[in-house]
């Protein structure tokens, strides 16, 4: 389970969000905003790579973050794919999940599992550039997913795959929800995908945050005038799903 309480996040003098509070289950949570509105920024401080300037983090009970304390992302059992999927270049498919598995017992079978999970096992001796973007993202997610982390971040996922990648992609991430019972956090700015991915859903505008419980409910009375145009364009074709 992830505590956010009371978080706040300065750059300079520029505040980010602030008094953001949320819980998170084994669950998967959306949170939408424009690009600029925090969402990636709030994913970096679960994961422990930056430091809250205000409030504090708590996973599974335990405090890992606050503006004076930091327990450091590798200790954290938590894994995130970023946008820009940071995959290395040099090693092939293969080898990053042998990487991921470094001082760990039995790889071999565990490699195995996942490459056959996530439909690599012709491309094990592929580098990244030889890959399919839709492949790409599937290495980004069974790399993150093998080390069996409480708690997965997806940073805009999506966003590089055609329509037929994006619903590929899609299934991948309810199935590993599924079957690994993990709190799956994923950010976008689509608001479609955003509705579609979650249990719960999460607005981030201006440093502020807004709990949408129910997703028709969002579509029919969003305070934020700022996006009220995309949900008329919306509105008819989730409505109608």
């Amino acid at each position: 389970m992830i505590e956010i309480k009371c978080l706040t996040k300065y750059y300079q003098e520029e505040c980010v969000f602030s008094d953001v509070s949320l819980t998170i289950g084994d669950e998967i949570v959306t949170i939408f905003g424009f690009i600029g509105s925090g969402k990636t920024t709030l994913l970096r401080l679960i994961a422990g790579l930056e430091k809250p300037d205000g409030g504090e983090i708590l996973i599974d009970g335990n405090l890992v973050s606050k503006n004076n304390f930091l327990i450091p992302a590798c200790r954290r059992k938590v894994n995130m794919v970023f946008q820009d999927l940071a995959l290395w270049p040099h090693m092939t498919v293969y080898e990053h999940l042998e990487f991921s598995l470094s001082g760990l017992k039995g790889k071999k079978a565990s490699i195995d599992n996942t490459l056959s999970q996530f439909g690599l096992v012709n491309k094990k001796d592929k580098l990244p550039y030889e890959l399919s973007g839709g492949q790409q993202q599937k290495l980004a997610l069974a790399r993150a997913i093998i080390t069996k982390p409480r708690i997965l971040l997806l940073d805009e996922p999506l966003t590089s795959l055609d329509s037929a990648g994006r619903s590929e992609i899609k299934t991948i991430i309810k199935n590993i929800f599924q079957t690994e019972k993990i709190a799956i956090v994923y950010i976008t700015h689509d608001l479609l995908d955003a509705l579609e991915m979650g249990e719960r859903f999460l607005l981030f505008y201006h440093g502020k945050t807004e709990e949408i419980k129910e997703a028709g409910k969002f579509l029919k009375s969003s305070d934020y005038e700022a996006i009220k145009h995309l949900l008329e364009n919306l509105r008819q074709k989730f409505i109608s799903n």
